[in-house]
């Protein structure tokens, strides 16, 4: 079992205190929110360009001709803060929606 997967059960676990203690038992549903991770939004693909422009250094260099040499070095930890990147977008989109509206009146 992946690591994630564990965290995520735990979570849940830890949310619903009044359920299954046992965190093995939530392991097909942080599967299934992992899985709907998967599919990036229009926020996320933006921070994630965003983060990956700070993560990488360009420059040039002389060629043993007189030429020159562009090159781009990408950072070695870039996909992890990437990744944290696109999650906290999500995250501050989520938080600035209201998360428990008023219930309709019905009138």
């Amino acid at each position: 079992m992946s690591e994630m997967v564990e965290r995520v059960a735990r979570v849940l676990v830890d949310l619903n205190p009044l359920a299954n203690p046992d965190w093995t038992a939530w392991t097909d549903f942080a599967r299934v929110i992992i899985a709907a991770m998967r599919d990036v939004t229009k926020e996320m693909a933006e921070a994630g360009a965003v983060e990956l422009d700070n993560c990488t250094d360009s420059d040039w260099s002389s060629t043993p001709d007189g030429g020159r040499e562009d090159y781009t070095i990408i950072n070695s930890d870039a996909p992890s803060r990437i990744w944290v990147a696109m999650i906290d977008a999500e995250l501050a989109d989520a938080m600035a929606a209201p998360s428990d509206p008023k219930p309709s009146t019905g009138t």
